[in-house]
């Protein structure tokens, strides 16, 4: 799970491009011996761009519109990091992740969980202030 949330950290907080990762835009390589090797990112062209993270990153802003988040304009940027990393990541990919583990090692889904939320915690430690709260979690509508 760490290059996973480590991946989505680097590429929000270093890059200013904030992925939105599911099942069809991640797969997991494995060796002949079924040992993980590594994790393959696609479509990486389907990421917002965050056009105030970028800034203070001195990066470019020259985007077109789609996909792109100028706050003021874009009133809904905290919103929408959270949605990525909240439910993007972390409800559609690492939750069945971590339940399937479990349900394999026959362990209780919360032994596998609670280690992700210690490392996803110590990694975000170090942006304070990407999300606006972290007691808040935010979804659209269906």
């Amino acid at each position: 799970m760490s290059p996973l949330i480590g991946g989505f950290i680097f590429l929000s907080t270093r890059l200013g491009l904030i992925p939105e990762w599911h099942a069809q835009n991640l797969l997991f390589e494995f060796d002949t011996d079924h040992k993980s090797k590594r994790i393959v990112f696609r479509d990486l062209g389907d990421m917002f761009k965050d056009y105030e993270m970028r800034r203070s990153l001195g990066k470019h802003v020259s985007f077109c519109s789609y996909k792109s988040l100028n706050p003021p304009q874009d009133d809904d940027l905290f919103k929408r990091r959270s949605f990525a990393y909240d439910y993007k990541l972390g409800e559609y990919l690492l939750l069945p992740l971590a339940n399937r583990f479990a349900h394999e090692f026959g362990v209780a889904p919360k032994l596998v969980l609670g280690p992700i939320r210690e490392l996803a915690r110590s990694l975000w430690t170090k942006v304070p202030g990407y999300f606006e709260n972290s007691k808040v979690w935010y979804d659209y509508p269906n």
